[in-house]
This record gives structure tokens, C-alpha cells and sequence, in this order.
């Protein structure tokens, strides 16, 4: 009896060489994703606790600064006052009237030949076998 010989695709003889390739382009990934930190810096972990902690010494800072003297408020000041002042020449608004339709106007039918006649309305078949 003669034998038969099947040939297999070259990976199906090794089983694990896709895999071997999978964890060598992972590996290779994770190697580039670290070397960020050579650029970026990384970034250090806080606890919530910390964040918080933080979060509110920043706040009693500028709070401890009080309020800015008034010479920091004087350019704001000066534009509003002369955006007061361009509102103040504005003419007033006339007060908005509610909106009243008096008629309503119909899309008339279009002129040609007579639409045909409509079919009557289908029945469902339980109301067809009671008659």
C-alpha cells in the first residue's frame, strides 16, 4: 500500500512560534512605552489623600494673598464701563410679540391627469372567513 505524504504549512510543525513571535513584539512594546519616560518624564503616583492634601494647601495660598489691590482691577473696570456705555446707545429692543398664524396655507394638487381610484382596505383573513 502506498504511503501518503501530507504536507503542513511550516508554523503548524512549530506551535509555539506564533506565540514565541506575539510575546517578542509585546516585550519589544513595553520596552518603547518605558523609553517614554526617557522624553516625557514619568509621572509620579499619588494617593487620593495626597492629591487632596495638595489640592488644599493650594487653595489657602491664594486665599492667605487676599484680594488684589485695585490697580489690577483698573483695565477690566475701564472695558466695562465702555461696554456699558455701548449698550447704553443701543436702542431698545422692541418687546417680542407672540408669534399669530391667521391662515394656513395648503400645498395645492398637482395638475394632471386624475390619481387613480384606491384599492379597498385589506382585511385580516379571521374577519374574511366570517363572512
Amino acid at each position: 500500500m502506498p504511503r501518503t505524504l501530507i504536507a503542513t504549512p511550516p508554523q503548524a510543525a512549530r506551535p509555539f512560534v506564533g506565540k514565541q513571535m506575539a510575546d517578542r513584539r509585546r516585550t519589544s512594546f513595553s520596552r518603547k512605552v518605558a523609553a517614554m519616560g526617557k522624553y516625557f518624564g514619568r509621572e509620579p503616583r499619588y494617593s487620593r489623600e495626597e492629591i487632596e492634601r495638595q489640592a488644599q494647601e493650594a487653595i489657602d495660598a491664594a486665599v492667605s494673598r487676599g484680594r488684589p489691590p485695585a490697580e489690577d482691577w483698573a483695565p477690566l473696570q475701564a472695558r466695562l464701563a465702555e461696554l456699558d456705555r455701548a449698550v447704553a446707545e443701543r436702542p431698545a429692543m422692541p418687546d417680542a410679540q407672540p408669534l399669530q398664524i391667521h391662515q394656513i396655507r395648503m400645498p395645492k394638487p398637482p395638475a394632471g391627469p386624475p390619481a387613480a381610484p384606491v384599492a379597498p382596505a385589506r382585511r385580516a383573513v379571521a374577519a374574511q372567513r366570517a363572512d
